[in-house]
């Protein structure tokens, strides 16, 4: 069908937004580019259909509410100082270089 359109003449008013058009589909609407004075080269591909455009999207930010303080987990100090001298206790024995092997005899 776009071979068969014979067109009688371009129109009295364009605009930009009509020749960019035309520029666009020239490849395949060669007759019609050539009343814009547009010229197609040969074997030029078709252009890719045109992307329907995005909704804009409207983010509702909802209202910042003032959250409550938590306080810190209490800590118990002399449960861990006893803890961190429990630990270092049985590392002394263990590293301990004058400490002899326990050995059993039978």
């Amino acid at each position: 069908i776009r071979t068969a359109v014979k067109p009688l003449g371009a129109p009295q008013a364009t605009t930009d937004a009509l020749r960019e058009t035309v520029k666009r589909l020239a490849p395949l609407v060669p007759q019609i580019a050539a009343l814009f004075a547009i010229e197609v080269k040969p074997g030029a591909q078709a252009p890719r259909p045109l992307r329907p455009p995005r909704p804009k999207r409207e983010f509702k930010r909802k209202p910042k509410v003032a959250k409550p303080a938590v306080d810190a987990p209490a800590v118990d100090a002399p449960a861990i100082e006893i803890a961190v001298a429990t630990v270092a206790s049985e590392a002394a024995e263990v590293t301990s270089p004058d400490a002899s092997p326990a050995v059993e005899t039978a």
